[in-house]
């Protein structure tokens, strides 16, 4: 079932996409025993997964309770995407400075976003239009040549 990256990766990026379908919805109590069983994979590397989708903020752990999936809130949304546009329009502002207008990899990810103007129910198609609208954002920060804007980024690029 995973393949082409490590077994922690492949977890991290299987329950991310879970988190973000609302397939695992939020504040659901992640049973690390139920999961891994049904992804067919033992405890261990699951509970290295839930660290890092803990650091990336999509897991939350509570002392004597377990782990949960958040309760995505207006308020937590919001302050989240202040931040990314803050960092956003900071990396278009050094794009300008360096009189860069044109990036081509940011010019045919913007492209193909396009394409999903009429988004359908369907989780492939939604999970397949996030993963490119992130990628456009990642392409944008990527191309501002920012080491220390690049790492605050990736902080909630999850997000």
């Amino acid at each position: 079932m995973f393949e082409h990256k490590n077994l922690v990766e492949s977890l991290v990026d299987h329950l991310r996409v879970l988190i973000i379908s609302g397939e695992l919805p939020g504040g659901l109590r992640l049973n690390e025993i139920d999961l891994s069983m049904k992804l067919n994979v033992s405890r261990p590397p699951l509970r290295e997964a839930f660290q890092i989708l803990e650091q990336q903020r999509l897991i939350q752990s509570m002392p004597r309770k377990g782990r949960f999936v958040p309760l995505l809130t207006k308020d937590n949304c919001k302050l989240i995407w202040q931040c990314r546009e803050m960092m956003e329009c900071y990396a278009i502002t050094l794009l300008e400075k360096r009189a860069i207008r044109s990036v081509p990899s940011i010019m045919t990810n913007l492209e193909k976003t396009a394409s999903y103007l009429d988004i359908s129910d369907d989780r492939i198609e939604r999970m397949a239009f996030l993963s490119d609208i992130n990628q456009f954002h990642q392409f944008l920060i990527a191309a501002a040549e920012n080491e220390l804007l690049s790492h605050f980024y990736s902080l909630i690029k999850d997000n």
